[in-house]
């Protein structure tokens, strides 16, 4: 992720499960971090800057879901109209969640990393419309700076494209930096690392880069 904390008052996790490295090294930094998922009783590690909700996001509030925008509402710095971080990774939901998000919502969060599911159903038109729709919606306000496939995922080849069923996308508000296209990019980058350690490592296709 872009190192552009400074001044970030909270970060939003929906999705905890088993792992909390991400959100225990914001919260080692300083950055209360806000998490919400039901399918755990609460994160792998504690820390005094962790809130947790058993509750699962969704587009809106209603039974054990809770709107993205009512979790980022009930954030007592929320109203100072500072810098949000998301981090979301919801097994498939996240489409839905994003086209849910209004924009001014979307337009405080700085930086954005989420993992993205089923990829491989962009060829389907019924999801090419919800996917696109998604990305677009992202592309508004922030561009893609970093993207790594999930080798436990896997890919798909159609129509000679390659695709990685799952992807974890890191998005930077344009805002923040000036974006050259022409600069050199590395992939895989010195900081990724397989997600599945004992499985062959999935590198990132032409097409995506």
């Amino acid at each position: 992720m872009p190192d552009d904390l400074e001044g970030v008052i909270a970060c939003v996790s929906p999705g905890v499960a088993l792992v909390s490295g991400f959100d225990d090294a914001i919260a080692k930094r300083g950055i209360d971090v806000h998490m919400v998922d039901a399918s755990v009783d609460g994160p792998a590690v504690s820390h005094p800057r962790f809130h947790f909700r058993k509750l699962y996001i969704g587009p809106s509030t209603e039974d054990n879901f809770i709107s993205l925008e009512d979790l980022c509402r009930s954030i007592p710095q929320f109203e100072t109209n500072g810098d949000l971080i998301l981090q979301m990774d919801i097994e498939g939901a996240e489409y839905v969640v994003i086209l849910g998000m209004p924009e001014d919502l979307l337009s405080r969060f700085r930086i954005i990393i989420i993992e993205f599911h089923n990829l491989e159903s962009i060829f389907h038109k019924f999801s090419f419309e919800l996917m696109n729709a998604a990305f677009a919606k992202l592309l508004r306000h922030h561009k893609a700076v970093h993207l790594h496939p999930n080798n436990i995922g896997g890919s798909v080849t159609c129509f000679g494209q390659i695709v990685p069923c799952v992807m974890e996308m890191t998005f930077y508000r344009k805002d923040r930096a000036e974006f050259n296209r022409d600069r050199e990019r590395h992939y895989p980058h010195p900081l990724d690392k397989d997600n599945g350690l004992l499985m062959a490592p999935l590198i990132l296709p032409p097409e995506w880069r």
